[in-house]
Formats: structure tokens, C-alpha cells, sequence
């Protein structure tokens, strides 16, 4: 009897073994899927105001357009995609075209250098403003650039990391932009000064 003992022991105790290992297995999956699905911003979820100044030194509000579908565009000047989906953007929002009267476009660069900007921004028809505070990459959780992020009524209703094309611009950003505006809206007024 006390010889077998050890061995039932030492049975059930690689029986754990074997369990514990598939759970641990089955946890780093599930967490592997839950931080794959929370990367970038997700449709759904309320999105922050924030004030900034463009370029040219006007007062807007990240996050809280005035009663307009707002498309938010993040880049960075030294990004040769971001510089590509900027010339579509410019494309899409020009002033002949009719998705300007369907949005308020905004360009947002990352970083310090006004200069850096000001080149980019020459003739393009988004309005550019800088966001130098870095903190703020993680709260808009801006993991790929360039980032475009369509918001309607302060909820993401679009999120896109990488680089902008034509044909995804025409075939699924405009029509949406369309069904926006023929929806239902409020006044428009939004206080972002108390941000």
C-alpha cells in the first residue's frame, strides 16, 4: 500500500500539471485577442475634447465638430506614408469638392516644429494644427500613423491606422459621410473653451 501511494501521488500531480498548462495556454490566448482588439481607437467609444490652434491661428476642438461629421487626420511630417494620405485628403476635403460641405476635415501633426508643418500644410485643404503634447498619442490611442478617425456626435464611428488610398476614400469614406448627412441633427454647439 505505501508503495503505491507515491505513485498515485505523483500521478495526480502530473494530472494538475497537464491541466494548469492548458489554462495557462487558454489565458495567454484570451489575453492575446483582448489586447489585439484594444489597439487603436474603436468605433463606439466616446472621443475626448480637446482644444488646439491650427496653423494659422485658429481655435478648434478635437473631438467636438460644429454639427458636422469631423474627420481627424494624425501624422507626422517625417513619415512618407503620412505625407501620401495627406495629398488625398487634400483631394477629398479641396474646397471644389463636395465632401468639404459633408465633414469639418482637420490635420493633426504629432510633435513641436510649427515649421516642419507649416511646409506641409501649404495649399492643403484640411486645416493643420499641432498636438505637442505627447500624452495624448496614448489617450487617442495613436499606435500607427498616419491615423485617420471619423467622429460623429463625439463617438467614433471610423478608425483607419496606415496609409489613406483613393479608392478607400471614395468607395467607403464618402458614401458614409453622405448617410451622415442625411441624419437627424442636433444644434451643432459644442464649448470646447471649457476644456
Amino acid at each position: 500500500m505505501k508503495t503505491k501511494l507515491p505513485a498515485v501521488l505523483l500521478a495526480l500531480s502530473a494530472v494538475a500539471m497537464v491541466a494548469l498548462t492548458l489554462e495557462a495556454k487558454s489565458l495567454r490566448t484570451s489575453y492575446s485577442a483582448l489586447v489585439s482588439t484594444s489597439d487603436g481607437p474603436l468605433p463606439g467609444r466616446w472621443y475626448p475634447m480637446v482644444p488646439v490652434q491650427t496653423l494659422g491661428g485658429e481655435a478648434r476642438c478635437i473631438g467636438a465638430p460644429e454639427g458636422v461629421p469631423q474627420v481627424l487626420y494624425f501624422f507626422h511630417a517625417g513619415c512618407e506614408e503620412c505625407a501620401g494620405s495627406l495629398q488625398v485628403m487634400e483631394e477629398t476635403f479641396g474646397a471644389t469638392s463636395a465632401a468639404s460641405q459633408l465633414a469639418a476635415p482637420l490635420g493633426i501633426g504629432l510633435g513641436t516644429d510649427s515649421s516642419t508643418f507649416r511646409g506641409l500644410s501649404e495649399g492643403v485643404a484640411p486645416e493643420i494644427a499641432i498636438l505637442a503634447d505627447t500624452r495624448w498619442r496614448g489617450v487617442f490611442r495613436l499606435d500607427t500613423l498616419p491615423q485617420m478617425i471619423l467622429i460623429d456626435r463625439g463617438r467614433i464611428r471610423v478608425a483607419r491606422g496606415g496609409a489613406l488610398n483613393e479608392i478607400m476614400v471614395r468607395d467607403s469614406l464618402v458614401p458614409l459621410l453622405e448617410t451622415l448627412a442625411g441624419e437627424e441633427r442636433g444644434d451643432g454647439i459644442f464649448d470646447c473653451s471649457a476644456w
